[in-house]
């Protein structure tokens, strides 16, 4: 894990497709008491050392699509509070809290594509923003398949939003305004769960082009 200003992130990869491999990472915010696991991936030999931190821990599916790893998570810290949406509960089929209840995290939930419903949380120590399936920022070396699929969904020359966001979109005058929300958020960078971190100037040129995208 990294650690700077009480935010970690681990990276792991994840098989999406035959032969189809995405860097991810897990983003694990520290607080006086608690732990909040945001998109947990199997966290390998970190397990012991979470558990050693003897604080309330709280695993979050930050949208309905980033819950493969809670059923595992669920075996090994049985009393974790976990938190997520109605469709992530009845695949995971684990008991979720709703994500509004997480009092002590600041967020925001993108609206206009209820079947990504993601949620974008903002670390204020770090000035970070927690980004999910939202952008993606691949600059990573790829296999043939994965070349592929990222070209197919637009996302093989670095920073961009996925066809898929778009072609699944219900409102897209909403969602252009709820990522333009998140600017009211003092962030100087922004975590990508799928590829490098960027900074908030590079945010601000997706925002400018939402209207491609979107």
């Amino acid at each position: 894990m990294e650690f700077e200003n009480a935010i970690f992130t681990q990276k792991y990869d994840v098989k999406v497709g035959p032969g189809v491999v995405f860097p991810a990472k897990t983003t694990v915010i520290e607080t006086v008491e608690n732990l909040y696991i945001i998109s947990p991936g199997p966290l390998k030999d970190r397990l012991e050392a979470i558990s050693s931190l003897q604080k309330n821990i709280h695993f979050i599916a930050p949208n309905n699509f980033h819950h493969f790893f809670l059923p595992k998570m669920k075996e090994v810290f049985p009393e974790a509070k976990f938190y997520g949406s109605k469709r992530v509960e009845r695949i995971s089929k684990i008991a979720l809290h709703p994500i509004v209840e997480l009092n002590e995290l600041e967020f925001q939930k993108i609206l206009g594509n209820e079947l990504l419903g993601e949620y974008v949380f903002y670390h204020n120590d770090s000035k970070s923003l927690i980004v999910t399936d939202l952008i993606f920022n691949f600059r990573h070396k790829m296999n043939l398949p994965t070349k592929l699929t990222t070209f197919l969904a637009g996302t093989n020359n670095g920073l961009a939003i996925s066809r898929v966001l778009k072609m699944t979109t219900d409102d897209r005058f909403l969602m252009r305004k709820s990522i333009e929300k998140l600017l009211q958020f003092p962030f100087e960078k922004v975590i990508i769960n799928h590829g490098e971190d960027i900074t908030r100037e590079e945010f601000e040129q997706i925002v400018d082009k939402l209207e491609k995208y979107l």
